[in-house]
């Protein structure tokens, strides 16, 4: 193949700006590129088997058919009857020379009966010689046959591969490449040959180092993130190989932007999966714990504990409904905090409370500085970011869960439905709790009636037993 400048191009299909590559390191190349790699991990077995089949028989056939073929021509160009005649015909004719010179001086006649047998064989010299000739003519028109056969296959190879191939020089500029390069690079030919590779990775500085790593290593493969002509990103996988002709790389590139792309949603799902079984998990856990115990302390202590593991806040405060407009400070964290349990807050002082009491919803606020509506009074003083969740049972607000933080978006929407789903089994261990109280003070108070029963049925009967005890004689 003739050599040719980079920067030129020559016209029509003739795109060949690099010599012939060597045969076992263009199919080595091929076998290690995504086409082989997509017939080992094809989902049908009997595919999979079918395309490694087909492609372990062209290797031999294409080794056997070309560099053999050429071997054998050079090796033996001429028949070995011909060789023999060659050289015995150019013994005779060099004998008979010497021959006929020696006995010209004694015998005349002698030399001259000499003549014809020396013509003859000159004669049949110089025919040996025409018929070598043509036959080393039609032989070499063979060879060159089959070298432009070669040359043919391995165009036909590289024209029309599925996966891209870039022939570059040491400085990482291109050669050459095949239409596979251009549409997976989003460039046309034209503009891609005698630019450098690098303009297409993401990181410039990574890739000189690893560029200088491969000269010196001679082969690599892995994969990359490229910027593709027109700037859409690309992930490729490449295989290339150094020096396979001096100054001369080969580099594959397989385009798997969407395996990579359905391999990253694949990994954010599992990882949203992983979350949501935690979450669950912790759920499940919280509800169980908040069940346990129906005492109301402990409710309120399992409530702030629980969700501490699933939203950070530096306060955390249960409110309580006293009535239409006021709530209670039931329960508050961290401990260290001031005490203000029993202390009574006004809704009317604070919109956002008024809101959530009757509206029923909960409420995110990332920056309180914001609104205009805030009041910071206690036990709401001092935060930056602030969440507010209704306890809810029966459809009726039970209190309040406030999260707050001393620094501004702090919470998310994340955290925000979180609180919201611990808030549920929380309302209703809450309920339970009050009936459970209730139960209490009620059967305290039954048992003290019926203490009370008791010590006047035992008061009656002892002034009935008086009052008819018979008199003494």
């Amino acid at each position: 193949m003739a050599m040719r400048d980079s920067k030129k191009v020559l016209p029509g299909n003739d795109r060949r700006a690099f010599p012939a590559p060597n045969m076992d390191v263009s199919l080595s190349l091929f076998k290690d590129s995504a086409n082989w790699n997509r017939a080992a991990t094809c989902p049908d077995d009997r595919l999979a088997a079918r395309y490694r089949e087909i492609l372990d028989s062209t290797v031999p056939m294409m080794k056997s058919s070309s560099l053999s073929q050429a071997q054998t021509m050079f090796c033996h160009t001429f028949p070995a009857w011909l060789r023999w005649c060659s050289i015995i015909t150019l013994a005779a004719s060099v004998g008979l020379l010497f021959t006929s010179l020696f006995p010209y001086h004694y015998d005349a006649a002698f030399a001259i009966n000499l003549v014809p047998s020396l013509l003859v064989s000159l004669s049949f010299a110089i025919f040996l010689n025409i018929y070598s000739l043509w036959h080393l003519r039609r032989e070499y028109r063979k060879t060159d046959q089959a070298f432009r056969d070669t040359d043919c296959e391995f165009s036909s190879i590289f024209q029309n591969v599925l996966d891209g191939i870039l022939i570059v020089d040491n400085e990482g500029d291109c050669l050459d490449a095949n239409p596979a390069a251009a549409a997976i690079l989003r460039v046309s030919i034209n503009r891609l040959i005698g630019r450098n590779v690098g303009h297409f990775v993401t990181d410039r500085d990574a890739f000189t180092h690893r560029w200088n790593l491969f000269l010196r290593n001679t082969n690599q493969r892995g994969r990359a993130q490229l910027t593709a002509g027109d700037g859409t990103p690309l992930f490729v996988d490449f295989t290339a190989a150094a020096n396979y002709l001096p100054g001369r790389h080969v580099v594959i590139l397989c385009d798997v932007t969407e395996r990579t792309h359905a391999e990253m949603k694949i990994s954010e799902q599992l990882d949203a999966v992983e979350v949501a079984r935690a979450e669950a998990e912790a759920l499940r856990k919280a509800t169980l714990a908040l069940s346990q115990n129906l005492a109301m302390d402990s409710v309120l202590d399992t409530l702030l504990h629980c969700i501490s593991e699933l939203v950070p806040f530096d306060r955390a405060t249960v409110l309580f409904v006293e009535d239409e407009f006021d709530l209670m400070v039931a329960r508050e964290a961290p401990r260290s905090a001031p005490r203000r349990i029993g202390l009574t807050l006004n809704v009317s002082e604070n919109a956002f409370l008024r809101r959530i009491l009757f509206e029923k919803k909960a409420i995110l606020l990332a920056n309180v500085a914001n609104q205009s509506e805030w009041r910071g009074a206690p036990p709401l003083d001092q935060l930056q970011s602030w969440l507010g969740i209704p306890l809810m049972a029966a459809s009726r607000v039970l209190g309040i869960l406030s999260l707050g933080a001393n620094a501004s978006s702090v919470f998310t929407a994340e955290h925000l439905r979180l609180a919201k789903s611990l808030a549920v089994p929380a309302a209703v261990a809450i309920q339970n709790a009050r009936v459970h109280e209730r139960a209490e003070i009620y059967a305290s108070e039954l048992e003290a009636r019926l203490q009370e029963l008791r010590e006047t049925q035992r008061a009656l009967e002892n002034v009935a037993g008086k009052k008819f005890r018979p008199p003494e004689h």
